[in-house]
């Protein structure tokens, strides 16, 4: 009976501690890293790329991905990826604000073409990147 009474009274007070533990938590307690959980776009700029080949044309199809580090880039570890529409475009969004590596590919009858570069997404412009094939 004592060992009943005993286990009762250590459950009980574990539950108290568990439930004044849980409602002390509060949701502004955790800090977010890396991107911006900010749902205010204006703190955002737009990021778009239109594909176009040496004549001018747009080129549907074309494979575009973005990074946030060069590394990431080189192991296609891509933060998001889009396929070029039939207006030869790939619309990223609203991103965070900084550097964005990017990467093109697309085979055209037998000839595959390959780019990358940099740029820079600033908080309330929305950008639009042209890319010529070579």
């Amino acid at each position: 009976m004592k060992t009943r009474k005993f286990f009762t009274v250590v459950l009980t007070t574990l539950v108290i501690c568990a439930t004044a533990m849980i409602s002390g938590c509060r949701k502004d307690d955790v800090v977010p890293t890396g991107q911006d959980t900010n749902p205010n776009l204006s703190n955002r700029g737009g990021l778009a790329f239109i594909v176009k080949n040496q004549a001018g044309n747009r080129v549907q199809g074309a494979t575009v991905g973005i990074t946030l580090s060069q590394g990431e880039l080189v192991t296609n570890n891509y933060l998001a990826s889009r396929i070029t529409d039939s207006n030869g475009s790939a619309d990223f969004g609203k991103l965070n604000p900084g550097n964005y590596y990017y990467e093109v590919d697309v085979t055209i009858g037998s000839t595959s073409y390959h780019g990358e570069g940099v740029i820079q997404v600033q908080a309330g412009v929305d950008l639009t990147q042209e890319l010529t094939l070579q």
